[in-house]
């Protein structure tokens, strides 16, 4: 199939993570490649093929899997904590009650649609079909699963995932995953918005993404 499922944590670790059981095998530390740019804190990540992006200090940011080199694209503006890239490689990002483009060239930050009364618990993901979903904080309910609509310009409730700090959603074989800061790791069901626990990575996870060779999402 051609594609990995990779988290990373807090502490800047990028991990692979196996989807059946939770596990994770640690491949390297952006840290010190990081700190040599002038960026922070590893704030999320997405893939289009087998480039990955990050969000660092405010910063859109290009990781290389291969030399675990980083690459700072340029300042995005607004804050945001989650990101996603369409199909067509169109970077899409998300903070507040808001969803931007980003310009893969310089990072800058374009307002694309609002969401609502929802506010983003930490990332975007955009199944095979390109439909974007989103996780939302919700007090009460905990975190909630979001679908954006980009064409309609409207964020609706999928249902509550179950879990708290879910800041990591990728879709992988055609099923979409997430990862939350005290470790866990589920299954999400798009229909109702229910995670199922699959295991625990043991790391305090703060994004997810799919990157494939040759494949859209995993499928």
């Amino acid at each position: 199939m051609g594609c990995s499922l990779y988290a990373h944590d807090l502490q800047n670790n990028i991990y692979v993570l196996d989807c059946a059981t939770g596990n994770v095998d640690l491949r390297f530390n952006l840290t010190a490649a990081l700190q040599a740019i002038g960026v922070g804190t590893l704030l999320d990540i997405a893939c289009h093929a087998t480039t990955m992006y990050g969000i660092a200090g405010g910063n859109l940011v290009r990781i290389n899997l291969r030399d675990a080199s980083v690459v700072n694209i340029g300042v995005i503006g607004p804050f945001v904590n989650g990101l996603a890239v369409s199909s067509t490689g169109i970077i899409y990002a998300s903070g507040g009650n808001a969803v931007y483009t980003l310009d893969p060239s310089t990072g800058a930050a374009s307002f694309a649609v609002g969401l609502g009364g929802f506010s983003s618990s930490g990332d975007l993901a955009f199944d095979c079909f390109d439909n974007l979903y989103g996780t939302a904080i919700d007090t009460a309910a905990g975190d909630t699963l979001i679908r954006i609509d980009l064409n309609a310009a409207v964020a609706t409730a999928v249902g509550p995932i179950g879990f708290s700090s879910v800041w990591g959603i990728s879709f992988y074989c055609c099923a979409l995953y997430g990862v939350a800061v005290d470790g866990s790791v589920m299954t999400i069901n798009t229909a109702n918005g229910f995670g199922t626990r699959i295991g625990n990575g043991g790391a305090n996870f703060g994004g997810l993404a799919t990157c494939c060779s040759n494949c859209g999402c995993g499928c």
